[in-house]
């Protein structure tokens, strides 16, 4: 097979500035969209839930896979399902399950859209490794109950589905558990940096009752050398300051800051971070 000339596509939006702006595109284009039109070139099955997907596709082009080189695409899905693809075809290549995904119910969204809360985030991909780093809302004991739920890191091998190490539980390196202390809506994607050779995938989170007593958002850093938690974030030591973004990830540059946004919350400018306000 002749090496692939399909752009990567690694994380949300593209890139780390969320540009969402492929470069290298030569066939959706002004003037072929406009004598062409738009068709729908495939359709992808999910598998396990009936609304699919609130992350995005991520693409690896080029990975040697048990069925050849493949460009591969991710979709994981909001029943913890993760497929691996054809990002020309959508024709299977790998399938993995990741737990037990969350019931949908009103205690997570008052409007009960979803079947399911499994992989509700995107995640990031590291080219050089050719792994997937992906958040999962996993039910530990099965019951499918949002209250003992929790977030986990999941590392896994584009090539084949396969997890690099056992899940890692999205908590505080050291100190009192606050983050799994209430329901969390882990929503904004992942974002990979890589600082004087040092990597980190950074997360960020809502809370389901950001109203709620000792509500907060939370950032986190996932060191990918020792795949541990290296850190912690809350965004507020009041309530509500949750990181949703629509979905969109942190911004990061190549320095290391990361650029979010919070909301809904109390704001002192040192440790309380909900800075969205309206006024009439």
């Amino acid at each position: 097979m002749a090496q692939s000339t399909m752009v990567p596509w690694l994380t949300r939006s593209a890139d780390n500035s969320r540009s969402a702006w492929n470069q290298s595109e030569k066939q959706l284009t002004q003037a072929s969209v406009t004598s062409k039109g738009i068709v729908r070139a495939t359709i992808i099955p999910l598998v396990g839930d009936a609304r699919g997907m609130e992350a995005q596709p991520l693409i690896l082009p080029n990975v040697k896979t048990s069925l050849g080189t493949r460009d591969v695409m991710v979709l994981p899905s909001m029943a913890d399902v993760v497929r691996g693809v054809d990002a020309h075809d959508g024709s299977g290549i790998w399938q993995v399950t990741l737990g037990v995904p969350i019931n949908g119910s009103t205690t997570i969204d008052f409007h009960n859209i979803n079947q399911h809360w499994g992989c509700i985030s995107t995640g990031v991909i590291d080219a050089d490794t050719q792994r997937l780093y992906q958040v999962c809302w996993v039910s530990p004991d099965k019951s499918g109950n949002p209250q003992t739920a929790r977030y986990y890191m999941f590392v896994l091998n584009v090539e084949d589905g396969s997890q690099v190490v056992p899940p890692v539980l999205i908590q505080e390196p050291s100190g009192s558990p606050v983050f799994n202390s209430q329901m969390r809506k882990q929503r904004s994607s992942l974002v990979e940096t890589n600082v004087d050779g040092v990597k980190t995938v950074f997360g960020c989170s809502g809370t389901i009752f950001e109203t709620g007593t000792g509500a907060s958002g939370f950032c986190f850093a996932f060191d990918v050398a020792s795949n541990n938690m290296s850190a912690m974030l809350a965004m507020t030591a009041g309530e509500g300051a949750g990181v949703w973004m629509a979905g969109q990830g942190a911004a990061a540059d190549t320095q290391g800051f990361l650029y979010v946004l919070t909301g809904n919350g109390d704001f002192d400018g040192v440790s309380q971070n909900g800075v969205s306000r309206s006024s009439n």
